[in-house]
């Protein structure tokens, strides 16, 4: 993909084995010099990475027969945290200096990995290979500030257990605009320099990271950008001029387009912004009077967002002769962390009409009930979204058909079908064919009901 000659080669990085792949031979060739490194073979075993390890393990071994008491090692949390979990198994970072410090450690690892990328911009030759010794530098000032965050205790809920990195990465680690990237990671790099530089209390060595890192600032903003002048920024797209016919009923408003009707209930969006993200020449955010332009699009892609809405907020009816929207083959449930529960089913909520997507509220606090409003964020509700398994993950018979869903009067929801709950990210944790799902947010066996309804006042 892309052109060859933005490839990494041996000439801008001395790392043994790097090939630029090309053509079947080359790939071969590196996946040839993985399998050498990593896990050995016949003709190189002894100085591959898992050789390595092996003899790690047996020099511990070996040190632990002569001496029981040896200890190797710190007793670092596993996968760290940097905010308080709601399940007690994860051990986040509370300490201030360690929280300060692996603040800082990430913080560095978000701008190496865009000198990566960045190396794959259109570079003189000379810049390509001093952004990825740049990058490498980076890893390598990475290790002395982990062995002072690993001496730091974690937090004081957790004695013995020390700090670690998070490896945390924000959400955007797209490469800076072409021409601007060295200027833009330059001042990043020198602001991590100052950050280390105002840690330096907490041991010697963060004085030597800081001159590390201006240093790198340094090199990174006299190379040579002299590449092709950077592209005009894409003009946004088009927004039809001609607003589509369109009627507003009860809160939903109905567009229509050449090859759908498209419609979007105000009263079920709860601003999961699927829609002004995905499709944004469609639903065009942040104007007066139209936003919604259905023809601004190809129809299948816009389906595709409009499947992405869980709130069922986007529906539309086909005018091409293509199917509208079918239930999906297996109906489930997500349990959203600190928010509502989101359905995708064959649903019949409250004896309403058949949909395929719905959220509704776990907090109590909705005035739309039973349907979510994002009434949670300002209660302040509090609840995991990976709960634990409490039930048989055993196959059901089946995994579609009608899921009916009755709210019961100030009391939970009462599910009955095919049913696979599953965690925000995805894990099914329960298959059921009836169940009841806490509404009142404050079950201690979310999202099943335990009762509570009937002593914390709760009113559907």
């Amino acid at each position: 993909m892309g052109d060859p000659a933005l490839q990494i080669r041996p000439e801008h990085v001395p790392l043994d084995g790097l090939v630029a792949v090309t053509d079947r031979q080359s790939a071969l060739a590196a996946i040839e010099a993985v399998v050498r490194q990593g896990e050995g073979h016949a003709q190189d075993a002894e100085h591959s990475h898992y050789r390595r390890f092996c003899r790690v393990r047996e020099a511990y071994v070996a040190k632990l027969a002569a001496d029981p008491s040896f200890d190797p090692a710190r007793p670092v949390a596993t996968n760290p945290v940097q905010r308080r979990p709601m399940l007690d198994a994860r051990v986040w970072i509370g300490h201030p200096d360690a929280a300060a410090l692996v603040d800082l450690c990430n913080a560095i690892y978000n701008p190496m990995l865009r000198m990566i990328g960045a190396a794959y911009d259109e570079l003189p030759e000379g810049t390509r290979g001093a952004l990825v010794g740049e990058s490498i530098g980076l890893m390598k000032v990475l290790a002395p500030l982990n062995e002072v965050l690993t001496r730091l205790p974690a937090n004081e809920e957790h004695p013995g257990i020390h700090a670690g990195m998070s490896f945390a990465v924000t959400r955007e680690i797209r490469v800076p605009p072409a021409g601007r990237a060295l200027e833009l990671l330059a001042d990043r790099t020198r602001e991590l320099g100052d950050g280390a530089a105002r840690l330096e209390r907490l041991d010697p060595a963060l004085a030597r990271v800081a001159e590390q890192l201006r240093a790198a600032a340094d090199r990174l903003a006299a190379l040579d950008y002299a590449a092709a002048p950077a592209p005009a920024p894409a003009a946004p797209p088009p927004v039809p001029r001609d607003a589509p016919p369109r009627v507003v009923v009860d809160g939903v408003e109905v567009v229509q387009g050449e090859d759908l009707e498209l419609r979007f209930d105000t009263n079920r969006c709860i601003h999961a912004r699927e829609c002004v993200l995905g499709a944004p020449e469609v639903f065009v955010a942040n104007v007066e009077g139209p936003w919604i332009h259905p023809d601004a699009m190809d129809t299948e892609t816009l389906v595709a967002v409009g499947l992405r809405c869980p709130s069922g907020a986007i529906t539309w009816t086909r005018k091409d002769g293509r199917p509208d929207e079918v239930p999906p083959q297996v109906n489930r449930l997500n349990v959203r962390e600190n928010g509502p529960l989101a359905f995708r089913a064959d649903l019949r909520i409250a004896g309403q009409a058949p949909r395929t997507r719905a959220v509704l509220c776990r907090c109590g606090k909705s005035r739309h009930k039973p349907f979510c409003d994002n009434s949670h964020k300002e209660a302040g509700f509090a609840a995991t979204g990976e709960p634990t398994p409490t039930v048989s993950t055993e196959a059901l018979p089946a995994r579609d058909g009608v899921l009916n869903v009755n709210p019961t009067p100030d009391g939970p929801l009462l599910v009955s079908g095919n049913l696979e709950l599953c965690t925000g990210t995805g894990a099914t944790f329960a298959k059921q064919t009836r169940c009841a799902l806490c509404r009142c947010g404050g079950s201690k066996n979310k999202p099943f009901c335990d009762g509570t309804h009937r002593t914390n006042g709760f009113r559907s």
